[in-house]
């Protein structure tokens, strides 16, 4: 092409406008049966479960984005790591701030695991993918814990110092009979590391034990919700009888049919039928 040469732009031009809209169009339609509802974290530690297929309003008639059916700020920093369970879709880590904490899919209480104050910030995380129960987490610096939740749950079962910077990226893989874990910091190193063989070969029947740990610790979160339920019943209750046995009435609200009662009382008095 020679520089001012307008006939190559001309022949695209052509061709573009004999394209038929309707013949290039492809028209796609949402898989039937498809699961739409994700997670999402923010950079202000929330954790959002929202559904991203459009639906229409009422009000408008227009197809927008529903809003989020369930968001928390349970993390003190950045959501810096967020994904399901290879072995157990509905179990989600989730790493931010100074935090881990382990979700259940469909209870939306709070977390049904969550780790306490770390002693650095944490920087990401990434699932085991041979042991359901073991999940690597990096540090700002430059550490690497271990977790396995079938073993311990108040500290790592390993602790690595990787790096004097702080740690980015963690990606596993097997490799010739070995599983390798590399490990990326914020100067751009990249290191590698042979897996333990404890950590990672599966334990019997550890899937089975894994999935009834989890099923045990979302009961148990159920049961503590009751009984704070009940505690906070008991107190409204005793400060009424304390209140009563001092001689304070209560305040009480009235219904609107007491409403209604008390109005039409008031006007047989007033009128001197009552």
């Amino acid at each position: 092409e020679v520089q001012g040469d307008r006939r190559l732009l001309a022949s695209n031009s052509d061709d573009r406008s004999n394209l038929d809209p309707k013949t290039s169009t492809i028209k796609t339609k949402p898989l039937q049966g498809a699961n739409t509802m994700f997670y999402v974290g923010t950079e202000d530690g929330d954790l959002v479960y929202v559904d991203w297929m459009p639906q229409k309003d009422q009000d408008t008639g227009k197809m927008q984005t529903p809003k989020p059916d369930f968001y928390a700020t349970q993390h003190d920093g950045p959501i810096s790591y967020l994904a399901r369970s290879p072995f157990e879709p509905s179990v989600l880590l989730v790493v931010g701030g100074w935090t881990w904490s382990i979700w259940k899919e469909g209870v939306h209480s709070g977390p049904i695991i969550e780790s306490g104050h770390a002693q650095k910030p944490l920087t990401g995380g990434s699932w085991s993918p041979t042991r359901p129960s073991v999940f690597f987490i990096s540090r700002a610096d430059g550490g690497l814990e271990v977790w396995d939740l079938l073993d311990k749950t108040h500290e790592p079962v390993m602790f690595q110092s990787v790096s004097a910077n702080a740690l980015t990226k963690i990606s596993l893989c097997n490799f010739s009979r070995r599983q390798i874990i590399a490990i990326g910091d914020i100067q751009g190193a990249l290191q590698l590391f042979v897996v333990p063989r404890r950590l990672k070969t599966m334990l019997p029947q550890e899937l089975n034990n894994f999935n009834t740990y989890i099923e045990r610790e979302v009961k148990r979160r159920e049961f503590v919700l009751m009984r704070w339920g009940l505690r906070e019943q008991e107190k409204v209750e005793q400060e009424a009888e304390n209140k009563r046995r001092a001689g304070v009435a209560p305040t009480v609200t009235l219904t609107e049919d007491e409403l209604l009662q008390k109005e039409a009382v008031s006007s047989l008095v007033q009128v001197g039928l009552y």
